[in-house]
Order: structure tokens, then C-alpha cells, then sequence
């Protein structure tokens, strides 16, 4: 679509009838500020932002976007607006977000995806070096794995005002998530609404998660007592075959 000259900076279409994103929009090199929140929109095209490139706000929350941006591996739904400061991808029933999705971004300082299906964090995010909030509560998050870790930390090391928001998810405190809950209670990332976090035990018993230290310590040494347990009952079992093929081959 081809618009005459102009100098618009503010565009706010949330809650209207927008169900697919084609554009581009040109020229739109003004716009600061692109609301398209609460559209039921369930598509955007590769070229929609192309002509938005000094873009730093994009709220796209509330809408259907989880049908078209997994399927964005090498990131080209957002290569154009590389000068975004926020970003909304809130309540888009995005089960997963490709490596490269955000490669363009790195400026980037909040990124908002609460509310969606995610359960792994697998997009890159450790070259936005600007990045001090990312949201992530209320998805299918049961622990943060090490890569994602580790892209965590290397944020941090160029903010230290980074803070992130996993609250709402349902994370679990077992024997193979206890690095997890040691990282939460060693890193100095701020987790926002700790007060609010809570993990499912082996039991399946609900366990407040605002002392993290504290419940690695408890993880540490029932683990430890359950791999002493597992290794004696496998060595008991051993024991008991070897005598038995020993006293079937002496009586044969």
C-alpha cells in the first residue's frame, strides 16, 4: 500500500478488525509507535514492517499470531525494524519462537511474551545487550534449561538490570530440574513477582519458590539419597542374578 509523504509517529489500531497483516506500508519512515493489539490477526507478512524501519514500540499483543511466526526460522518477519526498544507478543498462543527470530532486534529492551504456550526458550536473546525486562509468566515453562541459562547470563553481563518474570508457569522442583532452582538462587538476575512463584514436587506437592536456596538444599539431599537408593537396589539385583546363574551352572 503506498501512502502520499507524511509524518505520522503514532498509529493505535488495537481492537479493531485487522485478521492479516500484508502491507508494506509505505512511507511510514516516522512511525515511532505501532499498536495493532486485539485483532484476532492471524497472519503477518515477511514485508508488512519493511517500511517502518525506525519502529521502537510494537504492541501486538491479544491476537492469533501463533498460527505464522514459528514457521519464521530465519526471522524476516522483523529483519526491517531492527530500532525497537519494546516489543508485545503477549496472549499469542505462540507454542515456540525459531533461533532467529529475534536476530534484527538489538536494541531491544522489553520484550513482553506472557501468556503464550511456550515451554522451551530457544529463540536467541543474548546479543540484545540493551534487554532489561523479558516476560515470560503464565506459559508452559516447567524449568529453564542451560542454554537458556546461559543466554540469561550473558544479558546480564552487559545490564545488570536485567529482570525477568517466569511467575504463572508450572515449574517443577525435582531431582532433574534442581540446577535450575540452584541457578535462581545464585544468579543475580531479578526475578519479578518472586512472592508470587511456586514449583510441583515429586510428590505433586505445591512448593512456595522464594527461597530457592533454601529448597536446593532440601532437592540436594534427597536426591543424593535416592541415587544411593537406586544404586543399592541395581547392585542388590546384580548380586542376586550372579548367585543365581552360579548355583544354576553348579547344579547343572
Amino acid at each position: 500500500m503506498k501512502m502520499s509523504e507524511n509524518s505520522i509517529e503514532y498509529f493505535d489500531g488495537h481492537q479493531n478488525m485487522f485478521f492479516s497483516l500484508i502491507g508494506p506500508l509505505c512511507p511510514l519512515d516516522h512511525m515511532r509507535y505501532l499498536d495493532l493489539s486485539g485483532n484476532m490477526c492471524s497472519n503477518v507478512s515477511k514485508v508488512f514492517f519493511k517500511c517502518i524501519g525506525n519502529l521502537q514500540i510494537l504492541r501486538l499483543q491479544n491476537n492469533l499470531l501463533g498460527f505464522v511466526l514459528p514457521d519464521d526460522v530465519n526471522g524476516e518477519v522483523l529483519q526491517h525494524v531492527s530500532h525497537l526498544r519494546e516489543i508485545n507478543l503477549s496472549e499469542n498462543r505462540i507454542p515456540t519462537l525459531p533461533y532467529h527470530f529475534f536476530k534484527a532486534q538489538v536494541s531491544v529492551r522489553r520484550l513482553y511474551l506472557d501468556g503464550n504456550l511456550l515451554d522451551y526458550l530457544i529463540f536467541k536473546i543474548d546479543h540484545m545487550k540493551n534487554l532489561n525486562f523479558l516476560g515470560l509468566s503464565n506459559n508452559r515453562f516447567s524449568y529453564l534449561d542451560k542454554p537458556a541459562r546461559d543466554q540469561l547470563e550473558t544479558v546480564f553481563k552487559n545490564n545488570k538490570n536485567l529482570s525477568i518474570d517466569i511467575s504463572g508457569n508450572p515449574l517443577k522442583c525435582t531431582c532433574d530440574t534442581k540446577d535450575f532452582i540452584q541457578w535462581m538462587g545464585n544468579t543475580k538476575i531479578i526475578f519479578n513477582n518472586l512472592h508470587f512463584y511456586s514449583c510441583r514436587l515429586s510428590t505433586d506437592k505445591k512448593q512456595n519458590l522464594n527461597n530457592p536456596n533454601r529448597l536446593y538444599e532440601v532437592l540436594q539431599k534427597e536426591c543424593v539419597s535416592y541415587t544411593s537408593l537406586v544404586v543399592g537396589l541395581i547392585s542388590l539385583v546384580g548380586f542376586v542374578c550372579f548367585h543365581s546363574d552360579f548355583w544354576v551352572s553348579v547344579q547343572t
